[in-house]
């Protein structure tokens, strides 16, 4: 992933993003067909209701798309760079993850 300057933590935010979106729009709606059966309400009831909802995740969705520093910003903190320094924060943020296990 890094050998195509691809963030792992960004791609793999965009897909769940991605997939959520997916599962309560239609037309694979499966989740929606799955909450309809659970809760006893009408397909096309909560069809009309959740229309609000994807629009507000996919305007989410393209601000993470562009914007990387927002996602990248807490794993950012949590590793000692500023979310300020985006300079920084571009360039670590590409570095492969060093873990180190106990052997």
């Amino acid at each position: 992933m890094t050998q195509l300057s691809v963030n792992p933590v960004h791609f793999v935010v965009i897909v769940v993003m991605n997939l959520m979106i997916g599962l309560i729009s239609q037309p694979f709606d499966f989740a929606l067909f799955v909450v309809a059966k659970v809760g006893d309400i009408p397909y096309r009831d909560l069809a009309w209701a959740i229309w609000p909802f994807v629009l507000q995740l996919l305007c989410v969705f393209l601000i993470c798309t562009y914007w990387i520093w927002i996602i990248m910003a807490p794993p950012n903190m949590l590793r000692g760079v500023s979310p300020c320094d985006h300079e920084q924060s571009r360039k670590d943020s590409y570095l492969e993850p060093t873990l180190s296990l106990p052997t």
